[in-house]
């Protein structure tokens, strides 16, 4: 641990006080290791992203509360830059919609998600499928009830356009508590769009940390 601080902050950044110990900085390792990897660091550092659908999956299977209307949740980044979300819920079984991904965006005054459905279906209830494709989203939602997937995510439907704040739920998780020296990456980190392709998603950024921090994170890998 040492030899990382050593390296970080060779260019002459210096800890806040020359006399006080060397913090302890196990947790705080482990939790870079557990929110990134080297790549995808690096990747975030250079602008581009590329996030693999099992990945956010798995983070959206940690984010569904226990007992909560919707039970499973999957998603698929499909070839012509659109997403399928199939859904489990208590109330109409599975759910299916086809979305174009309108924006996504997270900077220091917003953290956004808008999805334009489609396509959408209910494949256990065929007879209501055909009406659920029929009408707007916004619609459906009045009638079997406004769907909150997991804690900390605002959803809002207008029409066929669902719009999803997830700063609460950013700003919850591992990464929204990390801290280096006074730096929260979180704060620093802007994301433009994001492109689904073939089972994967793109996701253009930029991490505007000082380079000793980013030095510093690097070097958890070494």
């Amino acid at each position: 641990m040492p030899a990382i601080i050593q390296d970080a902050f060779s260019s002459g950044f210096s800890l806040p006080s020359a006399a006080s110990a060397v913090p302890d900085m196990t947790q705080t390792v482990a939790t870079i290791k557990e929110v990134w990897d080297a790549q995808t660091f690096s990747d975030m550092v250079n602008g581009q992203v590329h996030v693999p659908d099992d990945v956010i999956n798995q983070a959206l299977a940690s984010m569904l509360e226990p007992g909560g209307p919707v039970t499973e949740m999957k998603v698929t980044s499909l070839k012509n830059h659109q997403l399928r979300i199939e859904a489990k819920t208590v109330k109409e079984g599975r759910v299916v919609l086809v979305c174009t991904v309108e924006q996504l965006v997270h900077n220091q005054d917003q953290s956004l998600l808008t999805l334009k459905v489609t396509d959408k279906k209910l494949p256990d209830k065929p007879f209501v499928s055909w009406i659920f494709s029929r009408v707007s989203l916004a619609m459906v939602s009045k009638v079997v009830g406004h769907l909150d997937p997991s804690y900390g995510l605002d959803v809002n439907i207008h029409g066929n356009t669902v719009t999803i704040d997830f700063r609460q739920a950013l700003y919850n998780s591992r990464l929204g508590n990390l801290e280096l020296f006074g730096y929260r990456p979180v704060d620093y980190l802007t994301v433009y769009s994001l492109t689904p392709q073939d089972g994967f998603s793109d996701i253009s950024t930029n991490l505007a940390l000082p380079e000793q921090i980013k030095t510093m994170i690097k070097n958890v890998w070494l």
